[in-house]
């Protein structure tokens, strides 16, 4: 008689134990799904961003990342390229790839999940309203 109480209160445990994994499943399943977002390169509550300028002068690169706002990230990496000519080429939720291309025309930048998505990106922008030309950086917009 007295082994039934025990088994009663051993499955009610178990019971219990398995609840509490179910309670905990959506909320890293919510947390993985933001990751998803940001990585699909769609905005995301937190707001964070990265973005890429170029100066054709010095063709120097500025680089801005974990900033709140799109606006900001532009800002940054304009000013983080020091050049009066500076200006934002590429920008996108900071878990990307990006990757800037040019031809004696001009210059263009692509983002990806991966840098070979990056740099094919940024050459078919090229290619829309320049001739051929090249990749000349490539860059990770995550920490």
């Amino acid at each position: 008689m007295k082994a039934l109480p025990t088994r009663i209160l051993t499955l009610t445990g178990v019971l219990l134990a398995g609840l509490s994994v179910l309670a905990l499943a959506p909320a890293a399943s919510r947390a993985d799904e933001a990751k998803d977002a940001i990585q699909r390169n769609q905005p995301h509550a937190t707001g964070i961003y990265a973005c890429l300028a170029y100066s054709p002068s010095t063709q120097k690169v500025g680089q801005a990342r974990n900033c709140a706002t799109i606006e900001d990230a532009q800002q940054a990496a304009v000013q983080a390229c020091g050049a009066p000519d500076a200006r934002p080429v590429i920008w996108a939720t900071q878990y990307r790839y990006f990757a800037l291309a040019r031809s004696k025309f001009g210059t263009s930048g692509g983002t990806g999940r991966t840098a070979a998505e990056a740099r094919a990106n940024a050459l078919d922008a090229l290619h829309e309203h320049h001739e051929n030309g090249e990749v000349f950086f490539c860059w990770y917009g995550g920490e």
